[in-house]
């Protein structure tokens, strides 16, 4: 078998495949996605798996083999590999630059560790050990009431033990070594909402709100999967159609993303979402460490989560059921990159969803005029919610032609109007 591999340097002249071949002790741990070393010319370098082979038309003997799998390295899927083509071709720069933003957490950063304290023998026998350690002339304080509370619990999480019962290090080893109890030591992945209470909310939908999720479904049911753009105006309920919409998708197994500009990334955004679908969500932004940001990954990749929502690098989760994408606020320049490659996340976002079988929804008040265009044109689905979701009335609206201003004397940057309403 051999790889084609992509290498780990941004230059144009550079940027294709290099065969190499896979020495037999790593053959069942190379897959597309891995990142390897690899000799080129007089130096070792890290490069990508991006497509493996059986054949080659060129001499074999030329062909030198990769070194080894980097250790640090998180593997991805070919869909992703595949998307990374995909992004290069569509909008230029480097496969290399593409594949460094598709893996958006190339490296595994250290773990966060939880200890915990665990009862080690029946609790009638801990009982009595208990009672041998009261009896003692200085009973230690500290002893008594970490046993007492492992009589009452079987496991203490190390932070209860040395943080509210007040026990020392020292003291919890000295019970270890009795064989009295057992300190376990588990990696866990970091939850950025763990600090919110949950509460289910029950969706409320009106008529209109409830026909449009209904649609989805009759099409989303029956294996149909389209492009949707969701126009509603300000305060028409587009987030409780989205909770409903994911809801579904989930119960048939599948994960969601939800696409919401950095800006609009707010406290009150994610706790709708949290109240409605508890633990099973998760959240990135920017102000998150590398280590948080790599662990929502991780979740998403083990499947302890349904639903990532933050901006556009979310896009990105590598959820293996992907059912549904969502992009609110769909108009925001910020869903464009600035850096190469200078993709769309909305174009991204449709075409990752071909590769998985999902679905997109696209929502604003203002769609961009494109995606107004292909909703009109039939290439969209197209939704409308006109109406505010409890029914209150619109603010009165007036325009001004600001080029009879300029006829009549005014020119001021307001109208005369604007004076008028202002004063």
């Amino acid at each position: 078998m051999y790889a084609q591999i992509i290498i780990d340097i941004s230059h144009e002249k550079l940027d294709k495949p290099f065969t190499y071949g896979i020495p037999e002790e790593l053959s069942k741990k190379i897959v597309p996605g891995v990142k390897v070393i690899i000799p080129f010319r007089n130096r070792e370098i890290e490069g990508y798996v991006v497509e493996l082979t059986d054949s080659i038309d060129f001499d074999e003997s030329k062909v030198k083999n990769i070194i080894k799998i980097c250790d640090d390295m998180i593997a991805t899927d070919v869909r992703m590999i595949a998307l990374a083509y995909w992004m290069k071709r569509h909008f230029g720069g480097t496969l290399n630059a593409s594949l460094k933003t598709v893996i958006p957490v190339k490296e595994k950063v250290k773990p966060t560790v939880y200890r915990f304290i665990k009862r080690n023998m029946p609790v009638d026998d801990l009982r009595v050990e208990l009672a041998e350690i009261a009896k003692k002339k200085n009973a230690s304080e500290q002893k008594i009431r970490l046993l007492s509370a492992l009589l009452e619990d079987e496991v203490i999480p190390w932070e209860v033990a040395t943080g509210k019962l007040f026990v020392d290090s020292p003291v919890i080893r000295d019970l270890e070594k009795r064989g009295l109890l057992e300190v376990e030591e588990k990696d866990a992945l970091r939850n950025p909402l763990s600090h919110i209470s949950q509460g289910k909310i029950p969706p409320v939908l009106n008529e209109n709100q409830r026909q449009i999720v209904d649609d989805f479904l009759v099409d989303y049911s029956g294996g149909i999967r389209k492009t949707y753009l969701l126009r509603g105006v300000t305060g028409s309920g587009k987030t409780e159609v989205y909770m409903e919409m994911i809801s579904e998708v989930i119960k048939s197994g599948k994960q969601a993303i939800f696409l919401i500009p950095e800006i609009s990334l707010t406290f009150q955004t994610v706790m709708r979402l949290y109240g409605r679908f508890g633990d099973r969500i998760s959240v990135l932004n920017s102000k998150m460490s590398k280590g948080e940001r790599h662990d929502q990954m991780e979740r998403a990749r083990i499947g302890e989560i349904d639903i990532l929502i933050g901006p556009r690098s979310a896009l990105f989760a590598p959820f293996l059921n992907l059912g549904l994408i969502i992009i609110d606020e769909e108009h925001e320049t910020s869903y464009k990159s600035e850096t190469v490659p200078k993709y769309h996340a909305r174009e991204t976002a449709i075409e990752l969803a071909k590769m998985s079988g999902a679905s997109v929804v696209l929502g604003s008040a203002t769609p961009s005029v494109e995606s107004y265009e292909k909703a009109k044109k039939g290439e969209y689905k197209l939704y409308e919610l006109t109406e505010r979701a409890q029914k209150q009335a619109l603010p009165d609206c007036e325009i001004v032609d600001l080029r009879e201003e300029l006829k009549k004397g005014n020119r001021s940057i307001l109208s005369r109007r604007a004076h008028e309403v202002m004063e």
